[in-house]
């Protein structure tokens, strides 16, 4: 395997973890947003209140599980 194949692979599977984690969220009717300055993921409710810090996906995985729906 080349180093150009794994960091194509590296980005599907990001892309892939990201999708699944955006699909949890929206079921409980939140939004997915990321963080430009620094590179992480955070979720926000209608209005725009964030429900969490920005996190890593392995950080934000464990915290969308216990995310309740929204009202």
């Amino acid at each position: 395997m080349t180093a150009a194949s794994t960091i194509d692979w590296a980005g599907a599977n990001y892309a892939r973890q990201v999708d699944e984690i955006r699909a949890e969220v929206e079921k409980r009717y939140w939004v997915l947003r990321y963080d430009e300055q620094l590179k992480w993921h955070y979720v926000e409710d209608g209005s725009g209140r964030r429900l969490c810090e920005p996190q890593t996906l392995p950080m934000l995985r464990g915290w969308v599980a216990r995310l309740p729906p929204q009202a």
